[in-house]
């Protein structure tokens, strides 16, 4: 039997790539119930915001793609759109994913990669975006972290727009206190404010603007740079 159709996650280049089961379920585990949708409404909205701040952009890759959250808003709005993402099974599930919903689908495509090895040309696109993945990456060493935000430096013309998990907001601090309480050691994956705008500027990348899901609660920010 096919170990990546059973195993819940996979290591397989710089990215977890989630497989069978684990991928099919992706939405629903995150995203279903009334608070997960909430929660997606009001990252979409952010996003959205962000993209639109960017101004008049032709070209877009989202990486990785996933099920196609992102793809499916933007898909409307932008002329050519790529997904990319180093699980098959996250791309045919966004595909399945626009086809269902009914939408022109004509200048969207996909292509199966690693992020840390994009297989796009310099400057190949306005706006390169990347959410729910760059956390992922915490726990290797800083200068692959580094390796993967050029690489979407090198293929964008001009922006960059990835989420990163802070150390702020009400969750971060109460996950601490509450280890405190429990006598336990608090593993945090988030990075300070300092370290990801360093790393984001060795990566070659300028700080434009930041969008917090919620300034008080969320310790997850969207930040949009500029080439």
């Amino acid at each position: 039997m096919d170990s990546r159709r059973t195993s819940s996650i996979i290591k397989l280049g710089t990215k977890t790539g989630y497989y069978g089961l684990l991928s099919a379920s992706y939405d629903d585990t995150r995203f279903g119930g009334a608070f997960g949708r909430l929660k997606n409404w009001w990252e979409q909205r952010v996003v959205m915001q962000a993209v639109k701040d960017t101004g008049n952009i032709q070209r877009v890759l989202d990486v990785p793609c996933g099920t196609g959250r992102f793809l499916r808003s933007l898909v409307d709005k932008i002329p050519h759109l790529v997904g990319a993402d180093v699980s098959r099974d996250m791309i045919d599930l966004s595909r399945q994913h626009c086809t269902f919903k009914g939408q022109s689908t004509g200048h969207l495509e996909y292509v199966h990669c690693d992020a840390k090895n994009l297989p796009f040309r310099n400057d190949s696109f306005d706006l390169v975006v990347s959410g729910r993945f760059l956390h992922h990456l915490f726990h290797l060493p800083q200068a692959m972290r580094i390796q993967v935000m050029q690489e979407f430096a090198r293929v964008s013309r001009k922006w960059v727009l990835a989420d990163f998990n802070i150390q702020f907001g009400v969750k971060y601090y109460w996950n601490k206190v509450r280890a405190v309480l429990r006598r336990k050691h608090f593993k945090s994956r988030r990075m300070t404010r300092t370290e990801v705008f360093g790393e984001l500027t060795e990566a070659g990348l300028k700080v434009e603007q930041v969008y917090p899901i919620s300034w008080v609660v969320s310790e997850k920010w969207y930040i949009l740079c500029r080439k």
